[in-house]
């Protein structure tokens, strides 16, 4: 059976996936829960062991219970088997549930964290992705856009949880990863239709972050993890100024907002706040003043005191509403975009010009940018003082790290007619979208 081809051996050193693969050939192993009690399974059709490969050992029931001593044990009404050193089992029809959701592929327990891990194809971890971070509301060229996306995401952060023995987990802190539940007709053809598809620059797959929305303004991965990487760059967004999810707000009071900051300070009683922000509006660092000397946190950092959910992005004010004044729709132009880039020292924005090289835009193209993709403003800061209030009320807009594609973006911007190259290029100037290792 196909699930065969896509066993790898559970250990460390197997977990980094060779890219000189095609897709069709690769697997992922993605946690799914952890539990200190094992995890319960069920298939209508019973399981099987997996091991070198090959299925080695019928387990003639539709419920079973995993954990991990010394090995793979496997628990039924009947009785248990086990241990098995590096084994996984597989739901005769390929569909396993866990906790009500549906998954393809084959389970294990590591052995590291005991955790239960989910070893599946990449295609169908994609279709699964593209769902549970889309859906099949958005349009067509958007979900293409968020396939190579999640693609590109997941086969450059293959390391990024391997010594935990696992490659992604299938949350928000890797990719949301639901199983097979929410996967219908729509979703599968724009993954397949893009099958094999990444995204690279200079010849290196990309990080090809996203978030829900960014309000208007890109943020730059150096400005929110330190990390700089040419193709995700800070920019304005028009498409993503008027879209769900873009607006927000959180009250607060002095009190509550002392005891907050005491988290990440260590100090109480703050005697004032001043918000440093990039030369698009993006708070870049707020600093916390205190009777002994200022503290700076970086803006991602004092979002996550109030937590992601709802302190939503970094593009925020105090007690005043976000306007995005410079940012201004722009009409589509015939194989061309126009994008607002980069605010000039005296002319407000600089436009790159972005073309296509193939005519036709459903096949595989490079993307090339014409023109300047420099990071907005260099490294200008506009500071400003916040007065001190019984009560601070934070207006935002956006939803996430705002670092590369915008989700509703994406679908506002396939709304105008874009297709899912050039979507692909206005959030991630400069890529070559091409098939896997041809």
């Amino acid at each position: 059976m196909k699930r065969f081809l896509l066993f790898l051996t559970i250990i460390i050193s197997l977990l980094t996936i060779s890219t000189s693969a095609k897709s069709d050939d690769l697997t992922i192993n993605i946690k799914i829960k952890s539990s200190s009690d094992g995890y319960d399974l069920t298939s209508e059709q019973g399981f099987e062991l997996i091991t070198e490969g090959k299925a080695v050992l019928p387990i003639p029931a539709k419920s079973i219970h995993l954990s991990y001593e010394n090995g793979l044990m496997i628990k039924t009404d009947s009785g248990f088997y086990g241990p098995y050193e590096n084994s996984m089992v597989a739901s005769k029809n390929n569909i396993t549930s866990v906790d009500k959701r549906k998954y393809n592929g084959c389970f294990y327990v590591d052995s590291i964290n005991n955790a239960l891990i989910n070893n599946v194809n990449l295609e169908e971890y994609i279709y699964s992705v593209v769902s549970g971070e889309m859906g099949s509301s958005f349009e067509m060229d958007a979900l293409k856009a968020q396939a190579i996306a999640a693609r590109s995401y997941a086969i450059s952060n293959l390391n990024k949880y391997i010594k935990h023995g696992y490659n992604l987990t299938n949350d928000i802190y890797s990719q949301v990863y639901l199983g097979v539940n929410n996967v219908n007709d729509k979703i599968r053809k724009a993954v397949d239709e893009t099958k094999g598809l990444i995204a690279s620059f200079n010849g290196e797959i990309i990080n090809a972050t996203y978030s829900s929305s960014n309000g208007g303004v890109i943020a730059s991965s150096e400005e929110v993890w330190g990390n700089k990487y040419p193709y995700l760059v800070m920019k304005y967004d028009p498409y993503s100024t008027n879209t769900p999810n873009v607006d927000w707000k959180v009250e607060v009071s002095r009190d509550n907002l002392d005891e907050l900051l005491a988290q990440k300070t260590n100090k109480r009683n703050f005697t004032g706040l001043r918000l440093q922000k990039n030369a698009l509006g993006r708070v870049k660092d707020v600093v916390v003043s205190y009777n002994d000397g200022d503290v700076k946190l970086s803006a991602n950092k004092f979002r996550l005191i109030f937590g992601s959910s709802k302190f939503k992005s970094t593009l925020f004010d105090v007690n005043k509403k976000v306007e995005n004044t410079n940012v201004k729709p722009m009409p589509k132009k015939e194989k061309t975009i126009i994008v607002a880039s980069t605010p000039g020292p005296n002319e407000g924005v600089v436009f790159d010009i972005v073309k296509l090289s193939d005519d036709k835009l459903d096949k595989v193209s490079k993307v090339q940018n014409i023109g300047s993709s420099a990071e907005a403003g260099g490294q200008n800061i506009i500071e400003t003082s916040i007065d001190l209030t019984d009560k601070y009320v934070f207006y935002g807009k956006g939803f996430g790290h705002s670092v590369g594609l915008s989700q509703y973006g994406a679908n506002e911007m396939a709304k105008q007619g874009f297709k899912y190259l050039e979507i692909l290029n206005f959030y991630y100037p400069g890529i070559e979208v091409k098939v896997l290792n041809d």
